[in-house]
């Protein structure tokens, strides 16, 4: 089917005047001028004219097109290199990283170890207080034992004592009465002949001085 300029326009998206500026004063125009019908004052251009034009307009914008691609091409591998050096600095962080914490999850367990290590330890010393209270509880009762019987002890010796007191009482008078009888018997063997003589005087003065010594004892 033939077409005109306009309508070759319309299909390749481009204006009339860039594909005047193709034909004009070009290779092109020489190349599609036997492929070209007159109709009126219409100038018709058949396929393979239609086909030419397309070549020579698509041709450049395709160069263009890939310098630009070409250009887009250079700035991502670019940017691609950049993000491939970061990339690979992310990485030796993250094996650092990884390598830190391989190294707190070994500081972890040892913590962990000495841990139950110290809780045992606890449960060892809480054993061990409470064996020791009851020793202390045991002390206390037998402490108060001690004192029970320290008081006992305490009254025994004071009743002792007084015991002593009493017996030593008792024994200095049972002393000064054997002392008495003896000077009175001294006294009844040296003057027997004064006591027969006035024995009847003498009687109630026996009497007297005896009734002392036991009024004295009692």
């Amino acid at each position: 089917m033939n077409k005109s300029i306009s309508q070759i326009a319309e299909d390749l998206q481009v204006t009339r005047q860039t594909i005047y500026n193709k034909l004009k004063g070009t290779a092109l125009s020489a190349a599609v001028k036997p492929y070209t019908v007159q109709q009126g004052k219409y100038t018709l251009y058949d396929e393979q004219a239609q086909n030419l034009i397309k070549q020579a307009i698509c041709g450049n914008s395709v160069n263009d097109n890939l310098t630009a691609c070409k250009r887009g091409f250079d700035k991502v591998s670019s940017d691609l290199t950049e993000c491939k050096k970061e990339l690979d600095k992310l990485s030796k962080e993250l094996e650092n990283r990884d390598n830190k914490i391989l190294e707190l999850n070994a500081e972890i367990d040892v913590l962990k170890a000495e841990s139950e290590t110290v809780k045992g330890e606890l449960t060892k010393c809480k054993g061990l207080l409470s064996d020791r209270d009851k020793q202390l509880d045991e002390l206390r009762a037998d402490k108060q034992k001690l004192n029970e019987r320290l008081d006992k002890a305490e009254s025994e010796r004071a009743s002792f004592l007084n015991n002593i007191s009493e017996l030593t009482i008792a024994l200095k008078a049972a002393q000064a009465l054997h002392g008495m009888d003896k000077q009175q018997t001294v006294i009844e063997l040296k003057e027997p002949a004064a006591a027969e003589q006035s024995g009847a005087a003498q009687e109630p003065q026996k009497k007297s001085l005896l009734y002392k010594l036991f009024h004295r004892k009692g």
